[in-house]
């Protein structure tokens, strides 16, 4: 689940595909398809909460410094 603003609800449809970061590793980009949306904005965020399937994952090796 993520939370999207409620200005860019407009531009997400029911099976659209979305390109998002994480802050752990913001060199990487990733794919997901939209699995389903809250039909209520939460006022306090002024976000609504959608259901992402990541499409693929790579494994990748990280290391601990």
């Amino acid at each position: 689940m993520v939370a999207v603003p409620k200005a860019h609800r407009p531009y997400l449809n029911a099976s659209g595909t979305v390109s998002f970061t994480v802050r752990s590793l913001p060199q990487a980009t990733f794919t997901g398809r939209i699995k389903r949306q809250a039909s209520a904005v939460d006022q306090r965020l002024r976000s609504v909460r959608v259901e992402l399937a990541v499409l693929r994952v790579e494994r990748r090796r990280f290391l601990s410094v």
